[in-house]
């Protein structure tokens, strides 16, 4: 049985902030049973030129342990959904990196300007009462290369009394502010990275079978982004971005995909199985 606290460190790992721009969008799951049995474990990644999107399917392991895992990124949008059963843990991880460049009317290229950025969160988790369950989510941003300029994140936990936390710690869902120093007139690296997971596991103390989910299946969105001189916002701002997209702007809220009402589907359709068996 593996521990709530280790699965993160198990799961997949993040990749720290790019040294070099790359434009290009991957999606990453891990879902995996910690009992042999069933289908046995998935863990898939997939990078590509502008949009990805990947689906586990439903996932089984021993001891009724089931969970899936899907996940979705295009420059300016990041969306996945997860669930796990049982002792399993889900993961899903996407990333866009791109390419940019800010040009001010009337001042000098490499002049050092101050970037405040937005990311607009939306989603929810959940977590069964019984045996022990976790829900948890990330988010990291890089404007210019270096350390990141934004990082948020919270779990959520259940009321197992093996788990020395209750209750949901950490940054409230919604919109994330970020804050850069970059030069103009040069083309930069943006990296932007969102990753959940759900994770279940047996606490010896008998009880239903854990459940925990994450449905961020609506988005991570880029909220737009002001530009100051010397503390002056400016409104004669020129972006280039090497996807074409502008970052000056909100992203639009995304329709909820296809593969995200499929898993919510296959997982009702288990949880049926289960309490009529």
């Amino acid at each position: 049985m593996l521990p709530i606290r280790a699965a993160l460190a198990l799961a997949i790992a993040s990749l720290a902030a790019p040294a070099g721009a790359v434009t290009s969008v991957t999606v990453q799951l891990g879902v995996n049973p910690n009992f042999f049995g069933g289908t046995g474990p998935v863990n898939t990644l997939l990078t590509q030129p502008s949009t990805a999107e990947l689906s586990s399917g439903l996932v089984t392991g021993g001891f009724n342990s089931s969970g899936a895992a899907h996940a979705f990124a295009q420059a300016g949008t990041l969306k996945m959904d997860g669930t796990s059963t049982g002792s399993l843990n889900s993961l899903a991880r996407a990333t866009f990196r791109d390419d940019f460049k800010l040009d001010l009317a009337g001042v000098a290229a490499g002049t050092q300007v101050v970037v405040q950025f937005d990311l607009l969160l939306s989603g929810s988790f959940s977590v069964g009462a019984s045996n022990e369950a976790a829900a948890n989510w990330q988010v990291r941003a890089d404007m210019g290369g270096g350390a990141f300029d934004l990082g948020a994140g919270g779990h959520l936990y259940n009321n197992s009394p093996t788990l020395a936390i209750h209750g949901y710690v950490g940054d409230p869902i919604g919109t994330l502010h970020g804050m850069a120093t970059i030069n103009t007139g040069q083309m930069l690296p943006l990296y932007v990275e969102l990753e959940a997971s759900a994770q279940t596991s047996y606490n010896g103390q008998g009880g239903a079978l854990a459940t925990a989910a994450f449905d961020l299946g609506h988005t991570l969105r880029w909220g737009g982004m002001t530009v100051s001189l010397n503390g002056v916002p400016q409104s004669q701002v020129t972006l280039t971005s090497g996807s074409g997209f502008n970052y000056l702007q909100a992203a639009p809220v995304p329709e909820p995909g296809t593969l995200v009402l499929a898993l919510c589907g296959a997982s009702v359709l288990l949880a049926r199985r289960m309490r009529q068996s």
